[in-house]
C-alpha cells in the first residue's frame, strides 16, 4: 500500500470513486475535477497492490479564527474499506498539512461528514478529530452536516541567542 501525490491521469479515478462513494449526500461528480485541477487544492491517490483503491483532497484557505486546511474529500474503494487505506489517507494529509505549517500560519485541519456516516466519524475520531459544529447545515441528500477538526502542531522555533 502506498500514498502519493495524483497525477492528471487520477481525475477520472478520482471522479468516478468520488461519485459512488458520495451518491447518498449529493452530486458530486461534477465537482470532483474542479477541485482536482484547482490551484492549491492537493489530491492524493491510495494504492493498494499497484491499483488505484482511494483518494483525498486538501485544501486551503483563510477563515476569520486563521488559516484552515480542508481535508474536501476523502474516499477508499468499498472492496478495500478498513484495510487502513483511509488511515494511510488522512496520515498523509496531516504530514502535508505540517510541511504547510511552516508557510502558511496553518492552525489546524477540518472536514465535513454526514451525521449518518458513522464509520468515517469513527475514523476521523481515531485521528483525533473533534466535533466542533454538530449542526452546519445539510447535503443535498437531507443528511446533517457535522463539522470536524484537529489542531496542528505549532512549528518549532529555533530557540537561542542571535
Amino acid at each position: 500500500m502506498r500514498v502519493r501525490a495524483a497525477r492528471l491521469d487520477d481525475m477520472d479515478f478520482v471522479r468516478d470513486l468520488g461519485a459512488e462513494a458520495f451518491a447518498p449526500y449529493g452530486r458530486y461528480g461534477p465537482l470532483l475535477p474542479d477541485w482536482f485541477m484547482r490551484p492549491g487544492v492537493l489530491t492524493f491517490v491510495a494504492e493498494h497492490a499497484g491499483k488505484r483503491a482511494g483518494f483525498a483532497m486538501l485544501a486551503f484557505y483563510e477563515a476569520r479564527t486563521g488559516w484552515i486546511g480542508d481535508l474536501l474529500a476523502i474516499a477508499v474503494s468499498p472492496s478495500r474499506r478498513c484495510g487502513g487505506l483511509g488511515t494511510a489517507l488522512i496520515e498523509r494529509v496531516v504530514e502535508e498539512a505540517g510541511r504547510v505549517v511552516g508557510t502558511l500560519p496553518l492552525r489546524a485541519i477540518e472536514l465535513s461528514v454526514a451525521d449518518s456516516n458513522s464509520g468515517a466519524q469513527r475514523l476521523f475520531e481515531r485521528h483525533g478529530f473533534r466535533v466542533l459544529d454538530a449542526s452546519v447545515g445539510y447535503y443535498d441528500g437531507g443528511q446533517r452536516t457535522i463539522r470536524m477538526g484537529r489542531l496542528l502542531p505549532k512549528p518549532a522555533t529555533s530557540g537561542g541567542a542571535g
